[in-house]
């Protein structure tokens, strides 16, 4: 629709106003053409207004909002004159002042307002706290109906604007918040799969909330998606690291204990026959993901790991790889690793096994191999420590096993 086209004459012009993402105007359901207006100062002062709706701003506050180095009045009149003109103009109602004045004081008409986005989400969580804990259906209901009209930030194209900059923060705070009440509903009566959505979509919002990554992180372990599960404790973990030079807190590491994904309680070097468990068999890009996690346990706690590393030389290499393969299976403990490293090559990760222990595990797997096949076997044993680690020793697998 152009601009300048009168839609209808009515009394009290029914203007729907949308804050989230690119700011937006509809009179009777029809989109406003604002990228008409010639005056940016008009449609800053608009917008400001608008979100203010009823509530009296002095014209001194709108002159340093506007023009902070000039107290020309002048400048302040004719924008309000061009906001009047326009909304008259589209609206087809000549009368409405829209912007009211008093006492020296500027306000908009909140009477020819219908519904603003924002405000509606702030309802939608209000009833939803509300009713939680007595209905928790009907307060997830009105959860899902606050994520969907969140669409964006708070007037996303206009980011360097100082009003905006704590409103903008406000809203994502709250979105967060029912982003955590809605899964804890979700999560509580089984439906994990909406829960995961639910958190996988507000990541493209770049909220960087704890709980949410907490929460995403746990019910993907609990799914079994451990490499999804990792990767994005990584991602959360390189932010908190490179934007407070801090790490995670521990509560992150225990949702990999408790659900013995593959850090076990140490109960000492227990390696035998009578071993009932069997190690975790994964791929190289879940395998690297997890050292980097490892690495941060000994960082942290003082931990200590053995890597094996096992490359096949020679021939017939697929059916060497595989029975090198079952037997680890067998020998090896619940809670330690095999990866595919490569076509040719094995990598093992033994969790709290020293270097002397980690030689005996060496010793363990090859005692049932013959001579001829430990032949076209190249082993190599690193055992990362605090003193590994403090010494500037290489901690990049790629690196180590050259």
């Amino acid at each position: 629709m152009q601009e300048g086209v009168v839609i209808t004459m009515f009394s009290d012009p029914i203007l729907k106003i949308f804050f989230f993402g690119g700011f937006r105007i509809l009179v009777n359901d029809i989109p406003m053409n604002l990228d008409s207006w010639k005056s940016k100062k008009a449609l800053e002062l608009l917008k400001y207004l608008l979100y203010r709706k009823g509530k009296k701003i002095s014209k001194e506050q709108l002159l340093e909002l506007l023009w902070p180095d000039s107290s020309n009045l002048h400048n302040l009149h004719t924008v309000i004159y061009y906001i009047r003109k326009k909304l008259r103009e589209i609206t087809g109602n000549k009368t409405a002042a829209f912007i009211q004045y008093s006492q020296g004081n500027y306000y908009f008409d909140e009477n020819t307002i219908k519904w603003i986005d924002c405000f509606e989400l702030e309802e939608l969580f209000r009833i939803g706290a509300e009713i939680e804990k007595t209905n928790p259906e009907r307060a997830l209901q009105e959860y899902r109906k606050a994520l969907s009209i969140y669409t964006d930030h708070f007037l996303a194209d206009d980011i360097y604007h100082d009003w905006t900059m704590n409103i903008r923060q406000h809203y994502m705070d709250l979105v967060s918040r029912i982003i955590i009440r809605a899964v804890n509903i979700l999560s509580a009566c089984g439906d994990d799969s909406e829960a995961i959505n639910i958190c996988k979509n507000s990541l493209k919002y770049n909220f960087n909330n704890e709980e949410i990554y907490y929460n995403l992180i746990k019910l993907l372990i609990r799914n079994g998606e451990l490499l999804a599960a990792t990767e994005f404790y990584q991602d959360y973990s390189r932010f908190v690291s490179e934007e407070y030079d801090m790490e995670l807190s521990s509560r992150f590491y225990e949702l990999f204990e408790e659900n013995n994904i593959y850090i076990k309680e140490d109960n000492g070097f227990q390696y035998n026959d009578e071993i009932s468990s069997e190690p975790f068999l994964c791929d190289k890009r879940l395998f690297s993901l997890l050292y980097k996690l490892a690495v941060k346990r000994v960082k942290r706690y003082g931990e200590y790991f053995s890597i094996i590393y096992i490359r096949i030389n020679g021939n017939t290499v697929r059916e060497i790889k595989q029975y090198l393969i079952h037997i680890c299976r067998k020998r090896l403990r619940e809670g330690d690793l095999i990866c595919h490293w490569s076509k040719k090559s094995l990598m093992l990760y033994l969790h709290m096994v020293d270097k002397d222990e980690s030689y005996q595990v060496k010793e363990r797997l090859l005692g049932t191999i013959s001579r001829n096949l430990i032949e076209k076997l190249f082993i190599k044993i690193i055992t990362v420590n605090a003193n590994f680690i403090e010494t500037g020793s290489c901690v990049f697998l790629a690196d180590m096993i050259k």
